[in-house]
């Protein structure tokens, strides 16, 4: 994630679980969706960052 950082890039919200998998959720900017181990997006639902937490991945 260091290297993203400091292409000075904004918008994504990067998180991993402790394997270096992403996690169940991304965002891009305040759009959030549910997304497989690698990061690529799954299934149609997409929320508002402020409500990421009724997102059922």
């Amino acid at each position: 994630m260091n290297a993203y950082q400091n292409t000075g890039i904004i918008g994504l919200k990067f998180s991993c679980d402790r394997f270096g998998n992403y996690a169940r959720t991304g965002c891009y900017g305040s759009v959030c969706y549910c997304q497989d181990r690698s990061g690529n997006p799954i299934g149609d639902a997409r929320v508002n960052i402020e409500t990421l937490g009724t997102l059922k991945c």
